[in-house]
């Protein structure tokens, strides 16, 4: 009897301990509907990070008219997020399906951003970003999705297929005045807004409104070149400090510290004040620091984000 019991003891300690474990896991994935197991919250992770273009969604907590921006604060089950939006960002109200600009959008209003997965953002909390490429006001019955659409307009994971009709707008994040069709949807990533769909698999729906969000639309940059890291940082108040090739270049202003590596692109930005900076929209500089002759050069990029 003794035995018998022993082994039913262990047998419930086991069972609770692997379903703390399931959600300890659950509880540090990136969605919170992700299924409580620790495989199942690997794979949708993983899968995340693949994707090229990752949503955010809140309730807008606070708004603020910046010299060239508005700043937005939203506030949603994880630890929201801070945006700068541009006074000319894409913004759409899925309701209506106009246009609005960045002094529209007002607390209470239920918004989802579109960011690149790679989009830069401050270490703080909330996180700051000022690179998504558009922004969904939500209406309480309306539907969305982000994904790539294959050549019969389905979409990557076959749970939406794409009946367009001749009310269903089609634009591109960038409000270019163009007309686009069917040809210009196909084997791009688009945002689809819709009210109905089917139940059958995958789901049809008539959109009202299609996206797209393909990198042809992104604004180009002018081509990377070297420049003197002291003389231009110098020329901007910073004070460079250089010791050996093993240690990292510090730039120090005000409240604002730098620290490069020789032979890296990355860069380390540390400041005290809470304003999103151009620094904190750098993932890399796209140059790696390195020595020419007696001196250190770096992108002039890098240089023109200094402030």
């Amino acid at each position: 009897m003794k035995k018998k019991a022993i082994i039913k003891i262990l047998s419930g300690v086991l069972c609770l301990t692997m379903l703390m474990s399931a959600t300890a896991f659950a509880e540090t994935g990136i969605h919170k509907d992700l299924v409580p197991t620790a495989d199942n919250t690997v794979l949708q992770n993983v899968k995340q990070q693949d994707e090229p273009y990752l949503t955010e969604e809140g309730i807008i907590t606070s708004t603020e008219e910046k010299e060239e921006s508005y700043r937005v604060q939203i506030d949603n089950d994880k630890m929201g997020m801070v945006f700068y939006i541009s006074k000319d960002a894409f913004i759409i109200d899925q309701k209506s399906g106009k246009r609005l600009t960045a002094k529209d959008l007002k607390n209470q209003m239920k918004i989802t951003a579109i960011l690149p997965a790679n989009a830069p953002m401050t270490l703080s909390l909330p996180p700051q970003t000022s690179q998504a490429v558009g922004f969904i006001v939500r209406s309480d019955t309306g539907s969305m999705d982000v994904s790539l659409y294959n050549d019969t307009l389905v979409n990557k994971d076959n749970t939406l297929k794409l009946n367009l009709s001749e009310y269903t707008q089609i634009v591109d994040a960038k409000g270019n005045d163009k007309m686009y069709t069917a040809k210009d949807i196909r084997n791009k990533e688009c945002v689809v807004l819709y009210a109905v769909s089917t139940k059958s698999i995958p789901a049809q729906t008539v959109p009202e409104m299609v996206i797209i969000l393909d990198k042809d639309n992104k604004p180009e940059t002018s081509e990377a070149k070297y420049v003197s890291l002291r003389s231009e940082a110098e020329a901007k108040g910073y004070k460079v400090e250089w010791t050996s090739h093993k240690k990292p270049v510090v730039l120090t202003k005000n409240d604002m510290k730098i620290e490069l590596t020789m032979g890296s692109d990355d860069f380390k930005f540390t400041h005290l004040t809470k304003d999103l900076k151009p620094l904190d929209q750098m993932d890399k500089m796209d140059l790696p620091a390195v020595l020419k002759g007696e001196q250190t050069v770096v992108s002039n990029h890098f240089i023109e984000a200094l402030e």
